[in-house]
């Protein structure tokens, strides 16, 4: 059985502006580029200030499911061994949704905050504007902490108006999987462009003879547009324009793309999944099982697939257009801004 995996280009690499989260729907507000600036030296900040000086206990929230325990426990464990004033307790909350309506509602009430949180990337814009978020700016140029240690799209993901209100943590994109040996049997790569879309579907599907689809060429998600929505704007659509108001969905170019989509559908080389709460996991057996080349997903389920395949995965970038960006989703770490300081600065240095 070979589950050998094609190393993936590192997601940092080509992080775009544009924000989505992986768990669903758009970011919304404005986000802002990374806090430190050449004229902000660790000198402008007390470092005394966010010392930890006495022995603290706090709590981190994480969203983190069954499959990455042992990886959290090893993490908190590893970071209480290494000192002797902060003990960091781990607390799974549930979904990215359950753990934001505990958040907010915690912080409505300035009552049982976590001392860090993580949180979905479209959350971000939300928590700066509202005021839940601590600052990171200073606690960066007193540490010295190296911020571009993070590409330039994850650091403005993570900040909100020019403060660095998060920071990356569990960051992914949308990937395409397809079946490296088909690959290598048929001799066909995943296009880089979308105007390549059309021979590659044809070459990667297998139509019956009665019309109905053996092997689909790809596979979209059609539960959120976050899987989609780069085909769009890497061709020059706009999903939301500068105003905020208006859209370019209804212009030529978008109407052309949907209709592209729906060729293919009619055609059989794809289909969409459309919005049920099985449509993941049917889109998934159908690649499991050989009947899919590609299928269009998060990069965060890497290792979901590994496991079930019996074949070799192969992992590529979207096809792009005009340019060739990248959305990214997954979940970034935060202190909330109404913890006393002592608390702030233990969860700082765990951070």
């Amino acid at each position: 059985m070979k589950k050998r995996g094609i190393a993936l280009l590192m997601v940092a690499a080509m992080m775009a502006g544009t924000l989505s989260g992986c768990s669903g729907g758009g970011s919304t507000g404005k986000a802002g580029g990374g806090a430190q600036t050449e004229a902000q030296t660790v000198a402008e900040v007390d470092p005394s200030l966010y010392e930890v000086t006495e022995p603290i206990t706090i709590k981190w929230w994480h969203a983190l499911e069954e499959q990455y325990s042992e990886t959290v426990q090893k993490v908190v464990d590893d970071f209480n061994k290494s000192q002797d004033m902060i003990t960091v307790e781990a607390e799974y909350i549930g979904s990215y949704k359950k753990l934001n309506e505990a958040l907010v509602a915690a912080h409505a009430a300035g009552t049982d905050l976590p001392a860090i949180t993580v949180a979905n990337t479209p959350y971000v814009a939300e928590y700066g504007a509202g005021g839940l978020t601590e600052d990171l700016t200073p606690y960066i140029q007193a540490s010295g902490y190296d911020l571009k240690d993070f590409g330039d799209g994850m650091i403005s993901a993570s900040s909100y108006n020019g403060k660095q209100v998060s920071l990356p943590f569990l960051i992914s994109t949308q990937i395409v999987y397809y079946n490296k040996d088909m690959a290598d049997e048929l001799g066909v790569e995943i296009p880089e462009k979308w105007e390549d879309m059309d021979a590659f579907l044809e070459k990667t599907s297998k139509i019956n003879a009665d019309g109905t689809t053996a092997v689909y060429g790809t596979i979209m998600p059609g539960w959120d547009q976050w899987y989609y929505e780069t085909f769009y704007l890497n061709q020059g659509v706009k999903i939301i324009n500068d105003d905020q108001v208006t859209t370019d969905l209804g212009d030529e170019k978008a109407v052309e793309i949907a209709a592209k989509i729906k060729e293919w559908c009619d055609k059989g080389y794809t289909y969409w999944t459309g919005t049920a709460d099985d449509a993941s996991s049917i889109m998934r057996q159908h690649f499991i099982d050989g009947e899919a080349f590609s299928v269009v997903h998060t990069s965060s389920l890497y290792t979901n697939y590994l496991s079930q395949c019996n074949f070799e995965i192969g992992m590529a970038w979207l096809p792009g257009g005009e340019t060739k960006n990248q959305e990214i989703g997954g979940c970034v770490l935060l202190i909330p801004s109404k913890n006393d300081q002592a608390t702030k600065n233990a969860a700082w240095q765990f951070m």
